[in-house]
C-alpha cells in the first residue's frame, strides 16, 4: 500500500468515525430533548430511556457520515490540486477510489457490529424502559418471548405463537389441562385457530390424553375441533415483536418460525435484506461523488459539486424508503423491495460517470 493510499485511507477515517458519532448523538439530543418533558417520568429517566438508543441512531447516519467524510477530503484535496498532483505522478482515478473503498471497508467493521449486536441490544432496553416509565406497562415488549404467547384461563393454560386480531385468527395453539394433583391431564396442539360468534373452531391439531387414570397415554388427530377454553378475540392481548430488538441471526429465525405457521411475514423479511442493503447506500453515494470530486474544478464548482451529490442522495434515500414501504405492505417481494432502488440507482449512477467522462475535465 503506497504513500497516497494510507493518506486518503487516514483522511477519511480521521472525519468519517467523529462525524459519525457526532451525526448520531446530534438525532439523540433532538429526540431527547423533545421528550424529555413531555412524559410522565423525571429527566434524567428519560435520558437513560433515549441513550439506549443511539446506536440506532448510529446505524441510521453511517451512510451520510461517509458520504459527508468523502465529501470534505475530496473536496479539500481538489481544492488543494493534491488530486492533480497525483495524477501527474501516474496515479489513475481507480488508484485513488481503490484505498477510498478500503476505507470504506475499514469503517463498515464497527458499523456491522452497531447494526447486529448494539442497535438491537439498545432497541430491547430502550423499549422496556419506555413501556415501563411512559405508557405505564408492567411488562415491556422487550422482555416477551416471542415465539410464544402464554394465557391462563382458570385451570386451563394455553400458549398463542401468533394472534392477528384483524381476522380474530390464532396460529400455534397448545392447550393444557390439568388434573386435581396440578399435573398434565390433556393437551391440545392446532396449527390454527378461527373465531366463531362464541367458540374457536381449532384446525389441523391433535389431543394428547395423559391422564394418570389411564394405562398408557392416548394420541388423536383431528381436522376441526371447537373449544371454549380460549376467551373471545376482545379479552385476548396482542404482543407484536419489532424486528428492530433482534439480530439478524433471530429475525431469520423468527422469520422461519412464523412462516411455519402461515404468517405473512413480508414487513420482517423486508427489515431483514434492508440492513443488508444498507451496506451497499454508503458505496453508492460514493461511487457518485468520486468523479466530480476529484477533477479539475474552476472557482464554486466543487461547492456546486457538493450541492449536486447532496440533493442526488437524498432522493435516492426518499426511493429507497419507498421501496422499504412497499417491501412492508406486501406490494413487493422483500429482496426485491430490499435491494431494486439500490441496484437501479447504482445502474444510473455507472451510467452517467462514464457519460460524464467523455466531457471536459475542466469544465
Amino acid at each position: 500500500m503506497g504513500i497516497l493510499s494510507r493518506y486518503v485511507i487516514k483522511e477519511i477515517l480521521k472525519i468519517q468515525v467523529p462525524l459519525w458519532f457526532a451525526l448520531g448523538f446530534f438525532i439523540f439530543l433532538l429526540e431527547w430533548m423533545g421528550s424529555a418533558f413531555a412524559g410522565k417520568s423525571d429527566v434524567g429517566t428519560v435520558l437513560m430511556i433515549y441513550v439506549y438508543k443511539i446506536p440506532a441512531h448510529l446505524q441510521l447516519v453511517f451512510p451520510i457520515s461517509v458520504l459527508f467524510a468523502f465529501l470534505l477530503v475530496f473536496g479539500q484535496m481538489s481544492k488543494t490540486r493534491e488530486t492533480v498532483a497525483a495524477q501527474s505522478f501516474g496515479y489513475t482515478r481507480r488508484k485513488i477510489f481503490v484505498p477510498s473503498l478500503f476505507a470504506l471497508g475499514l469503517a463498515s467493521i464497527p458499523f456491522y457490529f452497531v447494526m447486529n449486536v448494539f442497535a438491537p441490544l439498545g432497541m430491547k432496553e430502550h423499549l422496556d424502559l419506555y413501556d415501563r416509565h411512559v405508557r405505564g406497562l408492567t411488562g415491556g415488549r422487550s422482555q416477551v418471548k416471542r415465539e410464544k404467547i402464554w394465557y391462563r384461563n382458570q385451570d386451563v393454560l394455553y400458549t398463542i405463537s401468533y394472534f392477528k386480531p384483524e381476522t380474530a385468527e390464532l396460529f400455534g395453539v397448545t392447550i393444557y389441562t390439568f388434573d386435581q394433583d396440578f399435573h398434565i391431564a390433556q393437551s391440545v396442539y392446532a396449527e390454527k385457530a378461527e373465531w366463531k360468534q362464541d367458540h374457536w373452531l381449532l384446525k389441523g391439531g391433535r389431543v394428547y390424553v395423559s391422564d394418570k387414570r389411564l394405562r398408557s397415554p392416548v394420541l388423536e388427530t383431528f381436522d376441526q375441533r371447537e373449544t371454549r377454553l380460549i376467551e373471545a378475540p376482545s379479552e385476548l392481548k396482542r404482543v407484536d415483536w419489532s424486528p428492530d430488538t433482534l439480530t439478524q441471526r433471530e429475525l431469520w429465525r423468527a422469520i422461519e418460525h412464523s412462516k411455519a405457521l402461515g404468517i405473512n411475514t413480508s414487513r420482517w423479511e423486508t427489515s431483514y435484506h434492508a440492513r443488508w442493503s444498507f451496506f451497499a447506500v454508503a458505496f453508492v453515494f460514493i461511487l457518485l461523488a468520486f468523479p466530480r470530486l476529484t477533477r479539475f474544478h474552476r472557482s464554486g464548482g466543487a461547492a456546486k459539486d457538493g450541492v449536486f451529490v447532496a440533493a442526488v442522495c437524498l432522493i435516492f434515500w426518499v426511493f429507497f424508503n419507498f421501496g422499504v414501504n412497499l417491501g412492508n405492505a406486501g406490494r413487493l417481494p422483500p429482496i426485491v423491495a430490499a435491494w431494486l432502488p439500490t441496484i437501479l440507482f447504482t445502474a444510473g449512477v455507472h451510467v452517467y460517470n462514464r457519460s460524464l467522462t467523455l466531457k471536459s475535465l475542466s469544465e
